[in-house]
């Protein structure tokens, strides 16, 4: 089953954002905390990478729900970052 496209939050000044934005290590731990926080497991190393550890077996409803909760953190940690560029500029 092909998970349907969806839209991705936007990043309209990425330049902006990369002035005004947390470090990346820190935007990492921060995506990776508040996906756990969601109840999905996972881990992250060297600070840039996020790994999802997904039971052997799982539906696929159940991975759609995880997606859409790490969806959600995402889009939780880039509209903390917006908001930050929005109070600098």
């Amino acid at each position: 089953m092909k998970r349907a496209a969806r839209a991705r939050p936007a990043l309209r000044d990425r330049a902006a954002i990369g002035r005004a934005a947390k470090p990346l290590s820190e935007i990492v731990q921060s995506v990776f905390w508040r996906v756990l926080d969601k109840g999905v497991n996972l881990s992250a190393s060297e600070g840039r990478d996020i790994s999802v550890t997904a039971p052997l077996v799982i539906t696929a409803a159940q991975l759609d729900d995880a997606l859409d909760r790490i969806e959600a953190a995402i889009a939780e940690e880039y509209a903390e970052i917006g908001a930050a560029v929005g109070a600098v500029g």
